[in-house]
């Protein structure tokens, strides 16, 4: 499970919950990172901040959906924002 936020604090409180919920974590906090995990690691769900500092959330799916090894896999966008 890659979850993407460039609040480090953010980014540890939803790992530490769902590592106790029993999954597989791998943090990352700008665009960089999960292109390097896409690429080393089978990622099977990302949660993705909206806002992160060297790309948008939506840039971020459009780069997970055209990387062919991670076209399919399911994006849930994370927004601290009352509208997106």
């Amino acid at each position: 499970l890659l979850i993407v936020d460039h609040d480090p604090e953010s980014r540890q409180m939803l790992a530490t919950y769902l590592v106790h919920q029993g999954f597989n974590v791998l943090p990352a906090a700008n665009g960089r990172e999960v292109m390097k995990h896409l690429r080393d690691s089978d990622v099977r769900l990302a949660i993705v901040e909206n806002d992160l500092p060297d790309i948008t959330g939506e840039e971020m799916v459009l780069a997970i959906r055209a990387n062919p090894k991670a076209s399919s896999i399911p994006v849930v966008m994370l927004s601290a924002r009352a509208f997106v």
